[in-house]
């Protein structure tokens, strides 16, 4: 058995409610998807890349944001396209649903921030513990948004 590399992106998703068993019928799937969908796509890509600035850009916070903030939009839209109040309600009510999300994003963000400064320090240990927090921060998102909705 050969040790994990250094810098290997842990198991994300383990405990994610959404991606369980279907349990609640007042949880909101697509919210749940919405908010999730763009986290598992970041997962994927960072398979196989143990690089800590690589594994930045693809974890890119403003573009995950942009990209939950679009689904709910587009899921609003959906859900009124006709009703622009009504859409603007919905909108409302999907993003207070998200908020969990967004403040997990805030701290991905921050988490995001201290690896790049330490990215650009020569001390391994420091980087290495930048870089746990990040991760940390990573799993934090993906449990907000496996529990939204």
């Amino acid at each position: 058995m050969t040790a994990p590399e250094p810098f290997a992106i842990p198991e994300l998703v383990r405990g994610v409610r959404a991606l369980g068993t279907p349990g609640d019928p007042a949880h909101d799937i697509a919210v749940a998807h919405a908010c999730l969908a763009p986290l598992l796509a970041v997962r994927r890509a960072l398979v196989g890349v143990t690089d800590p600035a690589r594994q930045l850009v693809v974890g890119d916070v403003a573009g995950l944001r942009g990209q939950v903030a679009a689904a709910l939009g587009a899921l609003a839209a959906a859900r009124a396209p006709d009703d622009a109040p009504r859409r603007r309600a919905e909108e409302a009510r999907l993003e207070d649903a998200a908020a969990p999300v967004f403040r997990a994003l805030d701290q991905l963000q921050v988490a995001a921030t201290d690896l790049e400064a330490a990215l650009r320090r020569p001390d391994t240990g420091v980087v290495t513990a930048a870089w746990t927090r990040w991760v940390e921060a990573l799993q934090g998102a993906f449990r907000a948004a496996g529990e939204v909705g």
